[in-house]
C-alpha cells in the first residue's frame, strides 16, 4: 500500500524530475541518484556524487549533492533548488574572485590548475601614491581606477570562461530593459533549474548586506545558487552583517528592483554560469611552476608568458612578487602619517596568497627530499601565520582608531619577506 502511495505521488512529479535530470549532465556523473524521498507531504529529489579533495596533508572524500525539495500544497509542488557551491575557498577578499572558485573548487582537474598558476601577485602603483590615497580618503565613494590588488593571472569570471572551465550566457542591459520584472525572475529560476548559477550585476542598495553603506546605491554583483518557491526567495553566498561569509536570502522583489537601478554608469546584466563538461585537461607543469617562482622572487610580471592561454597586460604599473611587501609597507606608513584608514583588502589578499602558497607546496613537494621539504613547509607555515598577524593587527588598529600603530606593523613585513624568500629560493633551486 505504501509503495502504491509513493508511486502515485512521484508520478505527479515525473515531468519535473525529467527536467532536473538535465542537471545530471551539467554537473557530471552522479553515482547516486536521482533518489526520490517522500516524508509526509515533502518530496526530495537528490542527485549525488562522491568527490575527492585535498586538505592539509591528506585526501578526503565527501558527498557533493544537488537537491530539489517539493512540499505539497494542495495539488501543487512548490520547488526548492540548491546548486553545489564551496564556501571555503582560499580567495575571498573579492566576491568576483570567490564566486567562480566556489563553483569550480571541487570539480575534477581543477586542483592542477590552481597549482600551476597564481604564484605571482600584483600591487597596483596607484594605491601607494599619496595623491590617490588623498582622493580615496576625502571622497570615499570614488574608488581609484586601480583599486584592487590581484593574483596573476586573473581569477575573475571571464578568465575561467576563456580557459574553458565555465559556460557563460550573458543578458545585457538592453535585454533587461526590454523585459518585465516577471520575465527576468522567471529567466533566473528557469536557469537555476537546469544547473546554471545566476551571476547578477545590479544595484546593491536592494541587497540586504553590510557591504553597501546605508542609504547609498552601489553597483555590485551577487551570485544566486538556489531558490525557494515556498519562501519566494533566491539565496546565494556573500559577506553578511556580522562579517561572516555565508548564504543570504533575497526576496524576488528585491532582485527585481536591483535590476531596475537608475545609477549612472551602472549597466545591470545577468550572466548564467555553469560548469563545462568535460572541462579542460591542463597538465601539472613543473617548468611553468619554476618559471613563476623565479618571477615572484625577482619581483617581475608574469603576464603573457603562459603556453595555454593569453593573459591581458592591461594592469597599470604595479609591484609584483616579493616587491608586494615593500608596497604594502609604504601604503600602511602613508596611512599612518595621513591618519586615514588603510584598505584592509590589500593585507587580506596577501594573507590568502600565503595560504595558497603553503597549500601548493604541501600538495606538490616537487624536487626536495623529505627533510628539506619539511623545513620549507615549516617556513611557509610561519610566513602564513605572520602575514595573517599583520592583517589582523592592521584591522585592530582601524577598529581602535590607533592608526599610528600601522608604522610598527609595516616594520614586520621586512622580516617576513626575508623568511619567505629563503624558503622559496631553496624550492626554486631544487626544481
Amino acid at each position: 500500500m505504501k509503495w502504491m502511495v509513493l508511486r502515485r505521488f512521484t508520478s505527479e512529479l515525473i515531468p519535473r524530475i525529467t527536467k532536473f535530470c538535465r542537471i545530471r549532465h551539467c554537473l557530471g556523473p552522479f553515482v547516486h541518484g536521482p533518489t526520490v524521498l517522500l516524508i509526509g507531504s515533502t518530496m526530495q529529489v537528490l542527485f549525488r556524487r562522491t568527490v575527492t579533495i585535498f586538505q592539509g596533508n591528506r585526501y578526503q572524500h565527501r558527498l557533493d549533492e544537488i537537491s530539489v525539495v517539493a512540499e505539497k500544497n494542495g495539488s501543487r509542488w512548490p520547488l526548492e533548488v540548491t546548486l553545489p557551491f564551496e564556501l571555503d575557498v582560499p580567495l575571498r577578499t573579492y566576491l568576483d574572485h570567490a564566486y567562480p572558485l566556489g563553483i569550480l573548487w571541487n570539480s575534477r582537474g581543477f586542483r592542477a590548475q590552481v597549482c600551476n598558476f597564481y604564484i605571482n601577485v600584483a600591487f597596483p602603483d596607484a594605491r601607494i601614491d599619496p595623491s590617490m590615497i588623498k582622493v580615496y580618503a576625502s571622497q570615499s565613494h570614488r574608488v581609484p581606477l586601480s583599486h584592487s590588488v590581484c593574483m596573476t593571472p586573473s581569477v575573475e569570471l571571464e578568465h575561467w570562461r576563456q580557459m574553458g572551465f565555465l559556460e557563460v550566457e550573458t543578458y545585457d542591459t538592453t535585454f533587461i530593459e526590454d523585459h518585465s520584472e516577471h520575465e527576468l525572475l522567471n529567466l533566473l529560476l528557469t536557469k537555476l533549474k537546469v544547473g546554471y548559477y545566476g551571476w547578477v550585476c545590479s544595484d546593491d542598495y536592494w541587497i540586504p548586506r553590510h557591504k553597501t553603506p546605508v542609504g547609498r546605491h552601489w553597483g555590485h554583483v551577487i551570485l544566486l545558487t538556489g531558490y525557494s518557491e515556498k519562501l519566494g526567495t533566491f539565496f546565494g553566498p556573500t559577506y553578511l552583517s556580522d562579517g561572516g561569509y555565508s548564504y543570504l536570502q533575497v526576496s524576488r522583489s528585491r532582485i527585481a528592483k536591483s535590476l531596475r537601478s537608475q545609477i549612472k554608469r551602472l549597466q545591470p546584466d545577468i550572466s548564467c554560469v555553469r560548469l563545462r563538461k568535460p572541462g579542460p585537461k591542463i597538465p601539472l607543469e613543473k617548468s611553468i611552476i619554476k618559471k613563476q617562482l623565479g618571477e615572484y622572487l625577482a619581483g617581475s610580471s608574469s603576464s603573457g608568458q603562459y603556453p595555454w592561454f593569453a593573459v591581458e597586460t592591461a594592469l597599470e604599473p604595479a609591484h609584483y612578487g616579493v616587491k608586494y611587501y615593500d608596497a604594502l609597507a609604504v601604503h600602511l606608513r602613508l596611512c599612518a602619517r595621513k591618519r586615514i584608514r588603510p584598505d584592509l583588502r590589500f593585507s587580506r589578499l596577501f594573507w590568502e596568497h600565503k595560504k595558497m602558497m603553503l597549500s601548493r607546496f604541501s600538495f606538490l613537494q616537487l624536487g626536495l627530499r623529505r627533510g628539506e621539504a619539511e623545513g620549507v613547509r615549516n617556513a611557509l607555515s610561519l610566513v602564513e601565520k605572520d602575514v595573517r598577524y599583520v592583517h589582523h593587527m592592521a584591522h585592530l588598529a582601524c577598529l581602535e582608531n590607533s592608526l599610528t600603530d600601522l608604522c610598527a606593523i609595516a616594520g614586520r613585513l621586512t622580516k617576513i619577506e626575508t623568511m619567505e624568500t629563503e624558503a622559496l629560493s631553496r624550492w626554486f633551486t631544487s626544481l
